[in-house]
């Protein structure tokens, strides 16, 4: 089916219920190429969350189907539940991905600091999280600089020019330094 037209182009371009019944006539026909022949009524309502098209919600009926506005009202008071179900699908998995994220940074960062050979090494982190607490996480697992995508090069550059220049002046101390900060009625130890 082509995007453009049809049921599911109007949907996209309007973003409103739309109601059809064989009796409309000339409404109904011009989605005719688009429907089944056994189909005689339609109802659909658009779903959308935060002004984002996730779809649409049709119901179809056959000949004796007559569906109206009561069917309508309905059936986007049905949309409008998924939508926000949809919409909140998508939070869900964004989080258990940066969930995932920072577990493996706190993994990789303790196993890079604890190894005799590796922990002089400076690790920066670039990610996607940008939540105060999960840098303070990232930091709080070894991390000697926290970098947000996207970023510019030259801003790049000037990190990893510091985390060099902090190396030799580490090189030279015999002590560890770090700072203890209170955050979100959580204490840190950076």
């Amino acid at each position: 089916m082509d995007g453009d037209r049809g049921i599911l182009g109007y949907m996209v371009r309007e973003r409103r219920p739309l109601l059809l019944h064989e009796d409309d006539g000339e409404n109904f026909d011009r989605f005719r190429d688009f429907i089944s022949s056994d189909i005689s009524s339609i109802v659909c309502a658009p779903l959308i969350a935060k002004e984002e098209f996730l779809g649409t919600l049709c119901v179809m009926g056959s000949p004796r189907a007559h569906y109206g506005k009561s069917e309508m009202d309905l059936l986007v008071t049905v949309a409008g539940q998924i939508s926000q179900a949809l919409a909140k699908a998508k939070i869900f998995e964004r989080s258990q991905r940066q969930v995932a994220e920072l577990s493996l940074i706190n993994e990789l960062g303790k196993a890079i600091k604890t190894d005799k050979i590796l922990k002089d090494i400076p690790v920066m982190l670039v990610t996607t999280l940008s939540d105060p607490q999960d840098v303070i996480r990232g930091l709080e697992c070894g991390a000697d600089n926290f970098l947000r995508k996207p970023y510019e090069e030259g801003y790049l550059l000037s990190r990893i020019n510091h985390l060099l220049m902090n190396l030799e002046l580490r090189k030279n101390q015999k002590m560890q330094m770090g700072i203890e900060m209170d955050f979100g009625g959580q204490r840190y130890f950076i």
